[in-house]
């Protein structure tokens, strides 16, 4: 059994956080709100600055997954201070070749436990209609289908599911 590990990204690592959400948005582009486009022009001090506020949040959560210590996926947390209660979860992928190993749960599943110590109400994402395999991890980790799916991007014919995990009270 391979060794799974979660952690944060380190402040040295804005490289590493670069290539993997590259290789993330090319190897699903129906997957995310941004193109390979978009994130290709991003100067390399975007990418730092953007990374390096990141870090320094404590409403953010740039998570970096492991398998036997070579990065195979990411996940991003995030809170907005304008809406408190609501935690969501972005840019969640794992290396074709690294999945069905529980990385993405447990990717999820940190993301959700530190939701959860922000005492928010809920954590949301947006999944692609169609992309059966996230729809089933993301169920299986306990968000369900929350209103009507919309389009990912504007324009786009490819619809989005916002799914919600709720947290009891």
């Amino acid at each position: 059994m391979p060794d799974i590990a979660i952690r944060l990204f380190l402040p040295t690592e804005t490289h590493l956080y670069r290539q993997l959400r590259l290789r993330a948005l090319a190897d699903a582009p129906y997957a995310f709100g941004t193109t390979l486009a978009e994130a290709q022009t991003r100067s390399d001090s975007e990418w730092q600055n953007r990374f390096s506020q990141s870090l320094a949040s404590d409403l953010e959560l740039p998570l970096l997954g492991l398998v036997d210590a070579h990065p195979a996926g990411l996940a991003w947390g995030h809170i907005d201070p304008a809406i408190p209660f609501v935690a969501h979860l972005f840019q969640m992928w794992v290396e074709p070749h690294y999945r069905r190993l529980q990385l993405g749960k447990q990717l999820v599943d940190a993301v959700v436990h530190w939701a959860e110590t922000h005492a928010v109400t809920y954590v949301e994402l947006d999944v692609s209609v169609g992309n059966s395999a996230a729809q089933s991890l993301y169920q299986r980790c306990g968000f369900l289908k929350w209103g009507d799916p919309h389009p990912l991007r504007p324009g786009m014919t490819l619809m989005s599911q916002t799914m919600r995990y709720p947290f009891s009270k």
